[in-house]
């Protein structure tokens, strides 16, 4: 099986939200969490995506009213349909209960393709751009994206290493960092990669940063794990990929 099916597949054992049911009835053994990290590590440009009719999210603020996360997060399945913005909320460097600042989504893009097709849309039009109520930005730290495809190392085995920030399902009240994870070149397409992070519920829509010597950027977001060859493979889709003109 390819690559590309591969991520296909995951989308029906997605990690996604709160609402969305795995494959996995019990998920493996999460990684430990890094206690410690830079001081000028980004953390309330993180938060939490709450949808009105259940479940939850990550994102990241990349503009000032702007906030990254994955498509799927916004599928009912219920009702087969796209949520409509006043139901999502987001909450800027969510922790227990309080954020550094929040604000209500007041419109968001979704590529053409994947809001025609629903949740069958391919992996790769798996992302979403919102739009905020007002400017968050300002005083919060924004994180850039960057297409970080040319550094990926193209030895096996080889990954550009990154930091994953999301809300797990295991700790849906605190931001999870993971600091020892890479990020890999899919053999089979040029616009998705994959990643050995860990993932779980709550964790799609998750940054995949790298630090470069401008300060942390964007590189992928997460949107799936799918099972290969016995094992979990974690599915990001490059930021490279993703238009943020798109949120205008």
């Amino acid at each position: 099986m390819t690559l590309w099916a591969v991520a296909a597949v995951a989308l029906a054992v997605v990690f996604a939200t709160g609402t969305a049911a795995a494959a996995d009835k019990k998920p493996p053994p999460l990684p430990p969490l890094d206690v410690e990290m830079p001081d000028d590590f980004p953390r309330t440009a993180v938060g939490r995506v709450n949808n009105r009719v259940g479940g939850f999210c990550t994102g990241t603020l990349v503009d000032d009213r702007v906030v990254l996360t994955a498509a799927h997060c916004l599928w009912n399945p219920r009702t087969r349909s796209w949520a409509p913005p006043n139901a999502l909320h987001f909450l800027a460097g969510y922790e227990r209960g309080r954020s550094a600042d929040d604000a209500p989504v007041v419109r968001y893009f979704i590529p053409e393709r994947r809001r025609e097709t629903g949740e069958r849309g391919g992996p790769h039009l798996d992302w979403a751009l919102l739009t905020l109520a007002r400017d968050i930005g300002g005083r919060l730290p924004t994180i850039p994206l960057e297409d970080a495809r040319r550094r990926l190392p193209v030895a096996a085995g080889a990954g550009l290493p990154v930091v994953q920030a999301a809300y797990r399902q295991d700790r849906a009240h605190a931001l999870s960092i993971e600091g020892r994870c890479g990020l890999f070149r899919a053999a089979a397409s040029d616009v998705l990669l994959t990643h050995d992070c860990a993932g779980t519920h709550g964790a799609s829509g998750a940054p995949l940063l790298a630090r470069t010597p401008g300060g942390y950027r964007v590189v992928a977001i997460a949107i799936a794990i799918a099972q290969h060859d016995g094992k979990r493979i974690g599915i990001a889709i490059p930021a490279g990929t993703i238009d943020l003109s798109e949120a205008n």
